[in-house]
């Protein structure tokens, strides 16, 4: 019996296989990814509310108690499969750490990016915690939200090349988001591009589609460096930098910007299957949570991830 069936178009794996392919066959560009994994490590307390355990930026207090054996156990389970680990470190916010991996190719990477996930949050409820990678576990201003920041790279290209694939994956960036920021509650933490909620394979085959449609129709890099961090620049000073794509502001904001997309030659080679598929399913998704409360999207999420 032959094995070799073709591929699923709504598998995540075989959908960023295919822009893979396509980008090595046309271009012949391979690609390497690294992730950092962020991520909040709570305990439940008598009233099931989170609480965030009690460490901050850089402190050696992370190095004392439950927390320490925690993080030493988690380590030891990602070195002894054979991967990777640069460094561990305490974040900027409250009960908020940070493990990144090492280059890989797209496909090992994300599978990496999936053990580690895995293996920390398994072994977190081992030590009495629940480690989730929910953007935001406690809706507060004060408490930093946690993003899945990606090195992304591509082997011995121009730099007209690279400005080109940029430019392809900038023009897109509304609808990419869809990708990227794929919940209702990813839009708390509006100010960077994607977090731990979203299935890497389809954002890196969106990243990477968008990319070449970029080089393929030679999309000019308009956007400027900007001198210093934008949050803190007025209007007019952004402006001059061409930065006048915004960030769509929810769920449905991203869905409907890819669903325009859709159609374009930028998009469309990740399938009309799947693109109707991801589509129909983001607006019931976005419907269904803005009927929940704040609260039950919370402790239901920040659970599951």
């Amino acid at each position: 019996m032959s094995r070799n069936f073709p591929p699923w178009k709504r598998d995540p794996r075989s959908i960023l296989q295919e822009a893979l392919n396509r980008s090595e066959k046309t271009l012949g560009y391979r690609f390497l990814v690294g992730f950092e994994l962020e991520f909040h490590l709570t305990q439940i307390d008598e009233s099931k509310s989170v609480k965030l355990v009690d460490q901050f930026y850089g402190a050696a207090s992370a190095r004392d108690g439950g927390v320490s054996r925690f993080l030493e156990e988690c380590i030891r389970s990602i070195l002894d499969a054979g991967i990777v680990a640069t460094h561990l470190h305490s974040e900027v916010g409250h009960g908020m750490f940070e493990i990144p991996t090492g280059p890989l190719r797209p496909i090992e990477a994300v599978d990496t990016l999936v053990y580690c996930k895995e293996a920390i949050q398994t072994i977190s409820l081992k030590h009495g915690f629940n480690a989730t990678f929910f953007p935001k576990p406690v809706l507060s201003p004060s408490h930093t939200a946690v993003g899945a920041h990606v090195h992304f790279s591509i082997d011995e290209v121009t730099q007209e090349v690279a400005d080109h694939f940029l430019a392809g994956i900038l023009d897109n960036l509304p609808a990419l988001c869809a990708f990227s920021m794929p919940n209702f509650d990813s839009y708390h933490r509006l100010g960077d591009f994607r977090d731990q909620m979203a299935n890497m394979f389809y954002v890196l085959a969106g990243w990477i589609t968008a990319g070449c449609s970029g080089v393929n129709n030679k999309i000019p890099l308009k956007w400027k460096d900007p001198p210093s961090l934008m949050a803190g620049m007025t209007a007019e000073e952004v402006a001059e930098l061409n930065w006048d794509t915004k960030f769509p502001l929810s769920l449905i904001d991203a869905v409907e910007a890819l669903e325009k997309t859709a159609n374009s030659h930028s998009l469309s080679e990740l399938g009309e299957e799947f693109l109707h598929m991801y589509i129909n399913f983001k607006k019931l998704e976005a419907k269904q949570a803005a009927e929940k409360t704040e609260k039950e999207r919370l402790d239901t999420l920040s659970r599951i991830f």
